[in-house]
């Protein structure tokens, strides 16, 4: 935080890649939860299955949005 008003632009930017960031990251859930959902109506995914997949796709959007840090500085 600073009242530098040349990293106007820089902000800008960010917060434009913060927002693709979390739209990829809704999608990527809600498309996740959308595969689960189908295949537990035809019996297929059981619920450690879904469990394990809802665990490794909050890991994925965590590591995701950690991807905001690399350009944090520049």
């Amino acid at each position: 935080m600073s009242d530098d008003l040349t990293r106007r632009a820089w902000l800008v930017g960010h917060s434009r890649r913060m927002i693709a960031v979390i739209r990829q990251n809704i999608g990527f859930a809600i498309a996740l939860r959308a595969v689960f959902m189908v295949l537990a109506v035809f019996d297929i995914a059981t619920l450690w299955g879904a469990i394990a997949a809802d665990m490794g796709a909050a890991l994925l959007l965590a590591f995701n949005g950690l991807r905001l840090l690399r350009a944090a500085d520049a």
